[in-house]
């Protein structure tokens, strides 16, 4: 799954990896997405 939103001013495209199975701390929740955010 991808998303698309916008973020003040920019824009910003992430995919989905995996679903978490729990909550859990920051640094487990960003191994479960990726920024595929194109540099301009």
């Amino acid at each position: 799954m991808v998303l698309t939103f916008t973020l003040g001013p920019h824009v910003r495209v992430v995919r989905i990896v995996a679903n978490g199975l729990r909550r859990g701390p920051a640094s487990e929740a960003r191994l479960l997405y990726e920024d595929v955010t194109e540099s301009t």
